[in-house]
């Protein structure tokens, strides 16, 4: 039987069923008289938001996410918006990046001498990441603003708002979101904002600097990061000295500093991406200022950090042409969050923790629990 000579009333269960939104698109655009289906008021709504229910869900905390703003406590929920198609593209925009986080959390949990168990995460587990997600997302929006800079980050008050906000969660869902906040900080170790150590050790798997006869100094060495980033002055001497040896009357008269020494500098190639962002304590206080930024702006850098164009946030432009981010783009990018992003660590860990004492359980950091279980990771 040809699927146009069904019932109406089984085409209708087909469409409820349908797995995501895009497939309810596609089928629709198949006939007229599935389209036709999908125009009626009656069903309109209910087919594509039980579609985003099975991509996207859980759709409650990311309804909480995109209806959030600052008329009223963070902990006092409003009663949910009626169904409109705006509210449906703002849940597909959020649940893009929930995605997106799902598809990285194994690569991410499951690596270096635990890589041999990776694994796709079940749907179930899917949806675990995507609910974290948004929590957590939200969870920034309320708390890691300019209106809750380093000096009120210990007041009672703003402690109790925190915990407030937490509480209306249950103990395994903050847990899930410990556990993502721990893929968080591995992207931004290994990809973001990486440490002296680790850029060292790229530059060298890729260049081979450092052994061999090869010149350490030619590596990139330092980029500490107090509120400004600073080039390695060793480096930018280096390569000035370099250039004024092959042009003596060009850098005396026209162009002195390192951005033209740069381009005759053997390390030139790999300055930008291979530039470390300081020594272990430093790089520990910056991914804990950085920790601070909301899902979406942690994977729209990871992206550019590894090479992928196509920007996840609307208005921000970054990479232009280049095919991966140098350490310029995020040093700008982190620039525009303010003075009250600075030196003003990320709140989470501890409030999770201090909720989940209050209630007599283990900390968040303890094997039991989390988005994939009791599993090594």
């Amino acid at each position: 039987m040809a699927l146009m000579d069904l019932p109406t009333e089984t085409l209708l269960q087909i469409l409820y069923a349908l797995p995501s939104v895009p497939d309810v698109l596609a089928l629709t655009l198949t006939s007229r008289r599935l389209h036709s289906l999908l125009s009626l008021p009656a069903h309109r709504l209910p087919i594509l938001f039980s579609a985003a229910s099975r991509s996207i869900g859980p759709l409650q905390p990311a309804i909480f996410l995109v209806t959030h703003n600052t008329s009223q406590p963070s902990h006092l929920r409003r009663p949910y918006p009626p169904h409109s198609l705006a509210l449906l593209q703002q849940l597909l925009a959020a649940g893009a990046v929930a995605n997106a986080w799902a598809d990285i959390f194994p690569f991410m949990h499951w690596r270096g001498s635990y890589s041999a168990e990776r694994r796709f995460l079940t749907p179930a587990e899917r949806e675990k990441v995507r609910g974290a997600v948004y929590r957590t997302w939200e969870y920034d929006l309320a708390f890691h603003n300019d209106a809750c800079p380093r000096t009120r980050r210990s007041i009672p008050y703003s402690v109790s708002a925190r915990a407030a906000f937490l509480r209306q969660w249950s103990s395994a869902q903050l847990r899930d979101m410990a556990s993502l906040q721990r893929i968080f900080r591995c992207v931004l170790e290994c990809h973001v904002v990486p440490s002296n150590a680790v850029a060292r050790g790229r530059y060298k798997e890729r260049y081979g600097g450092g052994g061999g006869g090869g010149d350490d100094a030619q590596q990139p060495e330092v980029l500490l990061v107090g509120g400004e980033a600073l080039h390695s002055i060793h480096l930018q001497q280096q390569q000035e000295q370099q250039v004024g040896a092959k042009f003596p009357l060009y850098t005396q008269y026209i162009h002195s500093t390192a951005t033209l020494a740069g381009r005759w500098s053997k390390a030139a190639a790999a300055q930008e991406v291979y530039r470390g962002w300081g020594d272990e304590v430093t790089h520990y206080y910056l991914v804990e200022d950085v920790l601070k930024l909301h899902p979406g702006q942690i994977l729209q850098l990871f992206r550019g950090a590894v090479g992928e164009e196509e920007p996840v946030l609307r208005g921000f432009k970054g990479g232009g042409e280049q095919q991966r981010y140098g350490n310029g783009v995020v040093e700008t990018f982190l620039a525009g969050m303010g003075e009250w992003f600075y030196n003003n660590g990320e709140t989470m860990a501890e409030t999770i923790a201090c909720v989940l004492e209050d209630r007599g359980e283990e900390d968040a950091e303890s094997d039991g629990g989390g988005i994939v279980g009791n599993e090594d990771g």
